[in-house]
Parts: structure tokens; sequence; C-alpha cells
């Protein structure tokens, strides 16, 4: 009998002690980032932030930790993340430098408050064929890059000394922004394809190792690659540039590209203070890295009111939807248009199957931009919304008309809106978000948008006035005659030049009355309604966009 006794007592003392170990487990698993590369990772300065991107994103954040050895090198340890002081490559200009993660981990911390680690290691000037290559199979460590060289011995390093603290580190994501050096050269350009896979083959099986020594958990992490952007002074970019564009296409590599050709540069390579905030951001946008329904995000709200000329009726003053009502929006519109090289939007909206015909009204996609109040060409935040054919902007439910715009501060903004084959508009005045939210309607007056020429952003169509139409060719004007004009686009693109040609069921920016067709001849032709309705009969005027 006692023995029995005895066996009951310590089979609940066993069970008790798996009971808490299992919560101080949970309790203690933490998300985990890495941001490694080049001088992009973080060459800006806190200096380069308006006030507003300073109020929001500098100085400490006091949730997430970061162990970088651009602050004590192979002493480095585990510090509250303060950005501008302990956030600089190695090699940093300026102490005060930081890079995508001030934006990135207040992004995040406004989805949902909870502690984060973040390991960065970014140098200024390295390359992948040299510098982060890992070793061959037969070398000796020591014959590896010196940066994979770091690398392998850092990051197990920081792993230690979180699992000595009770941290298991959960890997979410690793940001590669690299490549600027590597198209200096036909070699190392030609190569990088194959060396970015052979750095993740080697990550991923250093991770493994780390897994299994510290009892992490084997959650399947996100590769993000920052495509350089290297304007100038980089002879084989666009061979580099193809190549992450091709690692990421394998579906196989688990691998997102953020596009980062809008970031405005300090110098002829480096990304600005603006830059690496939308940087930040756009990693942020571009998937859910973090399971688990967020708490109620800090940010602003915006309501607004805006029509198209391409779909608005003066009669009915409503808009069609037409490219709802046969089906393009939801066979080729699922989710936001915009990740594209004309508009350079990462954000992740999307809609679930059937939810455009359960939402008759919506017309299509806009991209709303809320700007700087001070420096209107700054960006702070942007969010992809449908539009309704009343004109009111709402979110990927279909109904809610209050836009969040997470984790930016109350305040005053300029609001942008941008369509795919309209020109955008900007408020002509800055609007108030100091209560947390703010509302601006376009549609009422030429006068609400900014104008710096000699006529109206908006037409003026019967009672209201909408987005100016006919933006075929996807840049700043529209015109009728002359180098790239609208004109010749929509004949001579899906249409092949045909003149009686009609191509149906299609989404596309040729398609400027947004009827889910293209065609030059006929009743509603496209052609027509850019000569007649945008340009009144007057082939020889051009319309520039007015930001």
């Amino acid at each position: 009998m006692k023995n029995l006794k005895l066996t009951a007592i310590t089979s609940i003392l066993v069970i008790v002690a798996i009971a808490v170990f299992s919560r101080s487990y949970a309790q203690t698993l933490v998300p985990f980032y890495i941001i490694i590369g080049q001088s992009n990772t973080g060459w800006a300065t806190t200096n380069g932030m308006n006030t507003q991107q300073a109020a929001l994103y500098a100085g400490v954040q006091s949730n997430t930790s970061i162990w970088n050895p651009g602050v004590g090198g192979f002493s480095a340890t585990w510090q509250t993340m303060n950005v501008g002081v302990n956030t600089r490559c190695e090699n940093y200009a300026d102490p005060s430098q930081f890079g995508p993660e001030a934006s990135l981990m207040k992004s995040l911390e406004s989805r949902q408050s909870r502690k984060r680690f973040v390991y960065k290691q970014g140098v200024g000037g390295t390359t992948l064929a040299v510098d982060w290559r890992p070793q061959s199979p037969g070398q000796q460590p020591y014959e590896a890059g010196i940066r994979w060289q770091q690398l392998s011995s850092w990051l197990p390093t920081a792993v230690a000394q979180a699992d000595a603290q009770g941290v298991k580190l959960d890997l979410k994501a690793i940001i590669w922004m690299q490549g600027e050096d590597d198209a200096k050269t036909a070699a190392d350009a030609s190569a990088y394809q194959n060396n970015l896979v052979n750095f993740f083959t080697n990550i991923d099986a250093m991770w493994r190792g780390l897994i299994s020594r510290h009892g992490l958990p084997s959650t399947v992490y996100k590769k993000v690659i920052g495509r350089i952007y290297a304007p100038t002074g980089y002879p084989y970019r666009d061979m580099v540039r193809a190549a992450q564009a091709n690692y990421c296409a394998n579906s196989s590599n688990n691998a997102i590209l953020i596009n980062t050709d809008s970031y405005p540069l300090q110098d002829w390579v480096h990304y600005n203070a603006t830059g690496q905030i939308q940087f930040g951001t756009d990693v942020y946008n571009a998937h859910q890295y973090e399971t688990g329904a967020p708490v109620a995000s800090t940010g602003v709200y915006f309501t607004g009111k805006v029509f198209l000329q391409g779909a608005y009726s003066p009669s009915s003053g409503r808009m069609s939807t037409l490219l709802n009502s046969s089906g393009v929006l939801q066979n080729y519109a699922s989710s936001q248009p915009y990740n594209n090289s004309t508009f350079n939007y990462s954000g992740t909206e999307r809609v679930s199957g059937g939810f455009f015909a359960a939402h008759t009204d919506i017309v299509d996609w806009v991209l709303v931009e809320l700007r700087n109040s001070s420096s209107p060409s700054t960006v702070v935040a942007r969010r992809a919304g449908l539009l309704r054919s009343d004109g009111l902007i709402v979110d990927t439910d279909g109904s809610t008309t209050r836009i969040l715009f997470a984790g930016v501060p109350s305040g005053g903004y300029y609001v942008v809106v941008k369509h795919r084959n309209h020109l955008s508009i900007r408020s002509s005045q800055v609007i108030d978000f100091n209560s947390g939210s703010g509302h601006f309607d376009f549609t009422t007056s030429g006068y609400n948008c900014y104008q710096n020429m000699g006529y109206f952003s908006s037409v003026h169509m019967g009672n209201a006035w909408t987005m100016r139409g006919g933006n075929a060719n996807m840049n700043n004007n529209v015109k009728y005659n002359g180098p790239l004009n609208d004109q010749d686009r929509i004949q001579n693109g899906a249409l092949g030049g045909s003149l009686t040609g009609v191509v149906s069921s299609v989404y596309s920016y040729d398609d400027i009355n947004l009827d889910a067709s293209i065609k030059t001849n006929g009743p509603n032709n496209d052609q027509n309604f850019l000569l007649n309705l945008v340009f009144g009969g007057l082939i020889g005027t051009v319309y520039m966009e007015q930001l």
C-alpha cells in the first residue's frame, strides 16, 4: 500500500513538474528576427528623420532586444533596442545609424505588444561571392568568407546568451539586404543566384543545429530579400536583381522580394531615413510572421470618399461595378494590385473567395497614403483599400469605412489616393488626425485637391469631382499624342494594334473606362473615352499628376 501511495505521489509530482516546465517554456518563447547584409541594413541616421518620424521610431523600443556586433563586436550582448544608439552597422559612419528594424519592430509591436529579439549584422562594402561565402565541402571554417565566419560564431553566441536568460528564440524571418557590391563585376553578378542558394542552405543547416542544441521550436521561417536599387555605379545590377527575383519566385525557397526602387536615397546608393522606415514597413506588410489575434492596434483611422472618372456616371452619381459583376475582380484581383514597380507597395491586403459576389458594390482597389505635413513627398504610411460605388473607401471586410494605419501617431497628414490607371491626387490641406481619426471628401470641389498648375487635379463631372482617368501607361501624365502617349498604349498593348479587336474579361491598365474590356472601336470604346471625356476632343492636351 505504501508503495502504491508513493507511486501515486511521484506521478502527481511528475505531472506538476511537466506542467510547470511547459508553462515556463511558453512564457519564454520569443519571436526572433535576423537582419543581415550590407550597409543598406542601416546607413541612415536618426538625425535624418523628420519630427514625426523621430517621435514614432527613434529612441528606446522597450519590448525589443537587439544583439548587434556594431556595438561591442565579439563582446556584444543582448540590449534593449535604442534606435540611433545600438542599431548601426559594424563599419558605421555615424553611431546614430539605423535600418529597417526601427519601423518593422514598431509595426509588430503595434499589432501585438510582446517581447521580441533581433540579431543584426550589417557590413558595408561586402559581397556574397567572397565575404559572406560559407566554406565549401571539405574546407575548414577559416576558409569561409570573413563575414560568414563572424555570423557562424556570433549567431550561436547570441542564441546561447538568450537561452541563458531563459529565452527560447522562435525564428520568424531572416531579412537579407545585400548585393550592391556583387553588381560591380560580371563574375560575382552571374554567380549571385547560386551563391544565394548556397548561403541560405548553409544558414538553414546552422539554424537546425541551434534548434537541436538549445531546444528551440522548429518554426518555418520566412526569407525576406530586399531587392537592390543601386541606380548608378553598379554596372551589373540587373543581373543581381534578376537573381534575387528568381530566388524568390521559387516557392520551395519560402522567400519574398521587397521592391526598394521607390525608396529615397541620401547618396548614390544608400536609403535615407524615410527609405529605411519604408523598408521596414514594407517588410512588415509583406507577410504575417506571427500567428495569433492582434491586440487592439494603436494608430490613426482614415475615412474618405473619392470617385474614378473611368467608372463614374454623372446621371446616377455613382460608379459602375462592371469589373465586379463580370467576375474580373474575383478572378484577377483578390489581392491588392499595387505590388509592382509602378507603385512599389508590398501590402498583403486580400479578400477571400466569393467576396466580390457578396459585395456587389465594390468598384476596384485604391491605394491610400498618409504624407508628412511639412514634407508632402514623404510617405508616412500606406494602405490598400476597396472603393465602393458610392465613393467610400472601405477595408477588406467590404463594410468598414475607417481604414487603420497601424502605428501612426496622431497629428496632421496630407492624404494621397492612387489608382491603377488614374492620375493620383493629394488633399489640398493637411488633415487633422489629432483625435485618432481623420476624414476627407475629394468629390465635392476641385479645390479639395492640391494643384500647382493651371488646371485642377480632379475632373468636374455633373455634380461631383473625380480622379482624372486615362493613364493607361501608368506614368505621371495623360496625353493623346507624342512619345509614350496613352492612346498608343491602348491601341498597341493587349489589342496588338488591331482596330476591330476586343479583349474581354480583363483586368488591365488599358481598360480606362473600367468596363472589363479593351477596344478602340464601337460603342463605349476606350479610345473614344480618352479622346472625348478625358481630353474633350483636344488631342494636344497633356495633363500632369500634381502631388
